[in-house]
């Protein structure tokens, strides 16, 4: 304030000092006088009322019957918003898990795009934090998120703390994995008893209980009340029984039974299975108007078929609708009506991997003149899982990025040089022949070979029981005993193949080995077709011996599996038992190297 009148400074910036100073004495003082006093007084009349968003979830019925249902949840948000001066503007609520995968909480995204793109609201009410989001990470990213453009969640019912600080993050982070610890612990608890479920017998019908959803096409489900919970709440059992519904003049389960024996059975394609339920004026199973491959897909597969002989089938997918291995289900037998024998699922579920089979024969004869050596389906992209396809002459490309499917979610650097991935597979594939040459090699292998087999002969003896078919799942499953998930005797009389104590039940008379001498001459075979360089021959080569090539654009590492042909063992076939039985050779059989990928 230098070279200025002190009569011009207001009074509340004067205090009489010594040597003629002058002070600001009150901050407030000063802004109430800047402002002319009635405008401070105003500003502060002005301050806004607070908006919000109420949110209530719930995903059993014993959470309302502890007191958390929606309308409980909602009166005590309006509660609160009442005691707070806050104003509710929209009110959302979901009757669903808080781990379903989000693009299925319809609800809650929603109320996340209602409170985001408002600018009004400035809060999103909850009963409690779990009502929010039992994901402790998904959680906090979503809260970070709303926090970003001014929303707070707020529980009612839970002590409020300030995040920003020390002892708020503690505080929250606590909360986070408390609600995320009991979520997983009644997931436990609900997946052992949807296990015990399916194994557990109606008194009266002898059928096995299902766990909810909509039966495979075919069945109908039917409730049955058996007893009372506490309040005189019935209890309410479902099973399956065939589908009566007459469909264009025969009941649907024999449809059902037509498509899957008549014609799918005899090596019908999926585009001719959808053409024949049209012409036939079949009605698909969930929806009116045309087939389509997809459906008939579903139908198909292993875990279908097995319902359709009869096998109630329960884990096929987690929560995030992933395909478990065939290992972690849980099998009944004669869970309901069959709509097929277990010998007739077997012969589908075959000629359905003869019809795979041809198709991929097809695309390596589509291929086979192509100089690229590993297209045709055996070299893929591991982060999509779509094939890599040969472009501009001497480049693999990730299928998915060259067709610009955004569907497969595949991104940049999904190309690679063919040259020196092609010659890395060789390499391989020469050193691994090399090796196994060598003295005394084989011979340790197959004397693990031996021990592995002598060990599941012994184990098999005292099973209580077998597994279910290979040629049904394509793996060992185990199963129960009478009391619960188990087998049909149908099943269980055809040997296996895999890491189960029934494997060996194949190779019952000899242990399977590697032939060194039919090696020998494989590898003389190798080494005499690459040395000529026949495209055509070299893939048909590399295709016995090589099983998989996948190319990770994120590390920019392809990995090589390799296999032993099935030709080279003793007995034959017997190849995939001797990987998944000798860890030294499936060591052997991998190998990862570095190449230099480009984006596009």
């Amino acid at each position: 304030m230098r070279n200025s009148d002190p009569s011009s400074i207001p009074s509340t910036l004067r205090e009489s000092a010594p040597n003629g100073r002058w002070q600001v004495s009150s901050a407030t003082a000063l802004l109430s006088e800047l402002l002319g006093g009635f405008e401070l007084e105003q500003t502060a009349a002005r301050a806004p009322i607070p908006r919000a968003v109420a949110w209530a979830r719930v995903s059993t019925h014993l959470q309302e019957e502890k007191g958390l249902s929606i309308p409980e949840q909602l009166r005590e948000i309006r509660k609160y918003a009442s005691k707070h001066s806050i104003e509710i503007v929209a009110q959302f609520q979901e009757a669903a898990s808080a781990f379903r995968h989000e693009t299925r909480r319809t609800e809650f995204r929603r109320m996340l795009a209602t409170a985001m793109a408002n600018p009004e609201v400035s809060l999103v009410l909850v009963h409690d934090s779990s009502r929010f989001s039992r994901d402790g990470v998904r959680a906090q990213a979503l809260i970070d998120e709303l926090r970003d453009v001014g929303v707070q969640v707020v529980s009612v019912s839970e002590p409020q703390v300030d995040a920003g600080t020390p002892m708020g993050v503690f505080v929250e982070a606590i909360t986070f994995a408390k609600n995320e610890a009991y979520s997983r612990e009644i997931g436990f608890h609900t997946r052992k008893g949807c296990r015990a479920n399916i194994g557990t017998r109606d008194s009266q019908t002898k059928w096995c209980y299902k766990n909810g959803g909509d039966p495979v096409w075919g069945y109908r489900a039917v409730n049955l009340r058996r007893g009372e919970r506490r309040l005189n709440e019935p209890i309410i059992k479902r099973i399956w029984l065939l589908d009566e519904t007459v469909t264009a003049g025969r009941p649907l389960h024999e449809w059902v039974r037509h498509c899957l024996v008549n014609v799918a059975g005899q090596g019908a394609a999926l585009r001719e299975l959808c053409e024949f339920c049209d012409q036939a004026s079949i009605t698909p199973r969930r929806r009116a108007g045309k087939w389509s491959q997809a459906t008939w897909d579903s139908l198909l597969s292993l875990s279908s078929l097995l319902q359709y002989s009869g096998h109630g089938v329960w884990g096929v997918h987690d929560s995030r609708h992933h395909k478990r291995p065939p290992t972690e289900w849980a099998i009944s037998r004669n869970a309901h009506p069959a709509i097929i024998t277990a010998e007739e699922a077997r012969a589908i579920a075959a000629v359905r991997r003869d019809l795979s089979l041809r198709k991929l024969h097809g695309s390596y004869v589509a291929t086979s003149s192509l100089h690229y050596l590993l297209s045709g389906g055996l070299f893929r992209c591991r982060r999509c899982g779509r094939s890599m396809v040969g472009f501009s002459g001497d480049r693999y490309t990730c299928r998915t990025r060259m067709l610009g499917d955004a569907r497969g979610g595949c991104g940049r650097g999904t190309n690679v040089r063919g040259e020196p991935v092609e010659s890395a597979v060789i390499a391989g594939l020469q050193a691994l022949l090399l090796h196994l040459s060598e003295r005394g090699v084989v011979r340790d292998l197959n004397q693990q070979l031996v021990s592995a087999w002598r060990q599941e002969r012994a184990a098999s003896s005292v099973q209580a029981g077998p597994a279910v078919s290979e040629e049904i799942t394509g793996e060992d499953v185990p199963v129960g005993t009478d009391d619960g998930p188990a087998s049909p005797p149908e099943l269980s009389r055809v040997p296996t193949v895999g890491r189960g104590g029934s494997g060996a039940l194949r190779f019952a008379d000899r242990p399977p080995r590697i032939d060194r001498k039919a090696l020998a001459a494989s590898g003389r075979l190798v080494r005499r077709v690459l040395r000529k360089g026949d495209p055509a021959a070299s893939k048909r080569v590399l295709r016995s011996w090589v099983e998989r090539v996948e190319f990770d654009p994120d590390e920019l590492v392809v990995e090589v599996a390799y296999r032993i042909p099935e030709d080279v063992t003793c007995p034959t076939a017997a190849g995939t038992w001797c990987r998944a039985h000798s860890p030294a050779l499936s060591a052997l059989l991998v190998r990862r190297f570095a190449v230099a990928g480009r984006g596009r």
